[in-house]
């Protein structure tokens, strides 16, 4: 990667992004909702005593993070488009 060109660099950027990135951000986002949300029914704590009165408020951080995850891969995809499209370094 390090001695391609800045077009091919690219190509490699938004393929991946598309390919690789944005599905997973997706699929991960989709399979931990309904763990997020069994986690908010029921007020969700930690079992341990002195444990983390709102387990449920850092559970939903991990859809959270798929969803910032995918904005900033389609932030970089974009970006590589645009070198793809008007060749700038």
């Amino acid at each position: 990667y390090r001695k391609f060109s800045n077009r091919a660099k690219a190509w490699v950027d938004a393929l991946g992004g598309i390919v690789f990135l944005m599905p997973f951000c997706l699929f991960l986002a989709v399979v931990s909702w309904q763990f997020v949300t069994e986690s908010w029914a029921i007020r969700e704590i930690s079992s341990e005593p002195g444990g983390i009165p709102a387990v449920y408020l850092l559970k939903s951080l991990i859809p959270l993070m798929a969803v910032n995850l995918l904005l900033q891969g389609l932030a970089e995809t974009l970006r590589s488009t645009l070198v793809l499209v008007e060749g700038e370094a």
